[in-house]
């Protein structure tokens, strides 16, 4: 079975396309939530992944609301942009093709 890293696999994506997913895929969720499997701030830092993925679903994401202050821009900068970047860091770490 292919196994598959899925960001924010536990926050509303996630818990409505997890048990199509897991019908086809060894899932492992990344995240923020007590829930995910491997435990990982993306925006803030670069995880150790325990091993090498043949896909990826990158979920994780700020979004619902039009960034307004600056505060709010960086927010949504450092979810959206520096977390996608921290984790094709990991993934590249981990020796994911």
């Amino acid at each position: 079975m292919n196994k598959l890293l899925f960001t924010g696999g536990t926050g509303f994506l996630g818990k409505n396309v997890m048990s199509l997913l897991q019908k086809d895929y060894d899932v492992t969720t990344c995240g923020i939530t007590q829930e995910d499997m491997i435990r990982a701030n993306l925006a803030t830092s670069v995880p150790e992944l325990p091993q090498q993925y043949d896909m990826v679903l990158h979920a994780a994401g700020k979004a619902h609301v039009v960034p307004k202050t600056d505060e709010e821009k960086k927010l949504f900068y450092d979810i959206n942009y520096q977390g996608t970047v921290n984790l094709c860091k990991a993934l590249e770490q981990a020796g994911t093709p």
